[in-house]
């Protein structure tokens, strides 16, 4: 049975860093990290401690989907003051992932789905990056997002 959760305390990032260092962090790196993106040779380093501070102080913001329990995927925003305009409230998404298996049918929407929900009581704004060769607009339009901006990246 898949269950969708908002979970933002140190057992489910614990449980996040489990899955990611033990099964999932080259697959994850390789299809939507910098490195699939075009630096090569970039070793994976989850900075976890940075992870923990903005959990501790109220920013990281943490849902999952689960498959009878097991953790199958998950969707991280960092909810903090707009650094321009510091009265308005946003809700940048970090990482999202869903495990390969469960990426046919609607489990990817729904996690997204919910965690927008939830993002909406404590956000006036909502923001998803998305790789350029993984996109899923289709998906965040019918959500009611719109595009509003391209981001470059030069590696030096």
């Amino acid at each position: 049975m898949i269950t969708y959760h908002h979970e933002s305390n140190q057992e489910a990032l614990d449980n996040i860093e489990d899955v990611f260092e033990n099964q999932w962090g080259k697959d994850q790196w390789d299809e939507v990290g910098l490195n699939a993106a075009c630096v090569q040779d970039v070793p994976m380093e989850v900075n976890w401690a940075a992870y923990k501070t903005l959990l501790d102080a109220g920013a990281l913001e943490i849902f999952t989907v689960r498959d009878k329990g097991d953790l199958i995927g998950y969707y991280m925003s960092i909810v903090a003051n707009d650094i321009t305009s510091r009265t308005m409230v946003v809700a940048q998404n970090d990482t999202l992932y869903l495990e390969v298996s469960h990426r046919k049918g609607l489990t990817g929407y729904k996690l997204i789905k919910y965690a927008v929900e939830e993002l909406k009581k404590k956000a006036d704004i909502i923001m998803i990056d998305m790789d350029i060769h993984k996109t899923f607009f289709p998906l965040t339009e019918r959500l009611g997002f719109k595009l509003v901006h391209y981001r470059v990246m030069l590696e030096v």
